[in-house]
């Protein structure tokens, strides 16, 4: 008996040990950043993380654009013409929940978000709805399989700016100027 638990606890451990890791790239574009800063952070994004899969969802209006292929990011990002309006939180999570329950991404895998937006009431009730949405975060904080990293753009002498930031720095995101 104590043969079988063992050996359930070392394949268990083995599994997490070689679980993929996934990171989910979420762009917001309804406050007008520039573009090149955009694709700067993008880059480095990709530049600086050892991940198995990417996955970027640039908020966009009612449609969210998905790129799975890293190399069409710019040209997605380049052909959107016009300022999309700000997301329905709501709706964002869920379609991004539906994605991420498609693809079976939470199981077995770690997971990383990258959110590059400007640092808001908004932008903090939209990620703490879609981690908790998932159960990636409790009282003692994130998940072991999950980092959170944002990558902020607007105005950074506003205070609401600054609290958010503030309030991130807290929850141990990691913030990327």
């Amino acid at each position: 008996m104590n043969k079988i638990i063992f050996t359930l606890l070392f394949l268990f451990l083995q599994l997490k040990a070689f679980a993929d890791t996934i990171t989910l790239v979420y762009i917001d574009l309804s406050d007008r950043p520039n573009l090149e800063s955009v694709l700067q952070f993008t880059d480095q994004i990709i530049t600086s993380n050892d991940t198995d899969e990417y996955i970027v969802f640039i908020s966009y209006d009612d449609k969210a654009k998905i790129v799975y292929d890293v190399d069409k990011i710019e040209q997605v990002l380049r052909s959107i013409n016009e300022t999309p309006s700000k997301p329905f939180i709501n709706d964002e999570i869920e379609s991004i929940n539906e994605l991420m329950y498609k693809r079976n991404i939470l199981k077995n895998n770690k997971v990383h978000f990258s959110f590059l937006l400007t640092p808001s009431n908004r932008a903090n009730r939209f990620i703490n709805r879609l981690l908790l949405t998932n159960r990636l975060v409790d009282r003692e904080g994130l998940d072991s399989d999950v980092k959170v990293s944002i990558y902020p753009f607007g105005d950074k002498e506003t205070e609401e700016y600054k609290s958010n930031c503030n309030i991130f720095k807290e929850k141990k995101y990691e913030i990327n100027y």
